[in-house]
């Protein structure tokens, strides 16, 4: 017995083995619709990097909410470090104290 390719009848099965699948008339232009969005989003600017905060904005925010800053640090990454805290008095570390400095005369 000898079938031709119109009489062939296949379930949905069959042609799910086959890789294949039956086109439904409110499902035919479900993949070029799918397509087209993909490309669209993919020519979509990207949204800009936010910029990093200066030492000023962040001396800024600091002052505005009120916090005791130590000292501020940036690091080479140009992250900026808030040290809270009260700051602390610098000592002279001065090799030469102004005492050596005076004349014999102005120490008198």
């Amino acid at each position: 017995m000898t079938h031709s390719p119109d009489s062939i009848e296949l379930d949905g099965e069959d042609i799910a083995c086959l890789g294949m699948r039956r086109a439904d008339r409110s499902d035919f232009f479900a993949d070029l619709r799918r397509q087209a969005f993909e490309e669209a989003v993919a020519r979509l600017p990207k949204p800009p990097k936010p910029r990093k905060p200066t030492l000023e904005s962040v001396a800024k925010q600091a002052s505005k909410a009120a916090i005791a800053v130590a000292r501020y640090e940036i690091k080479p990454d140009g992250t900026v470090v808030v040290v809270t805290g009260t700051p602390e008095p610098v000592e002279s570390q001065d090799p030469w104290p102004l005492d050596e400095l005076r004349t014999k005369e102005t120490q008198q």
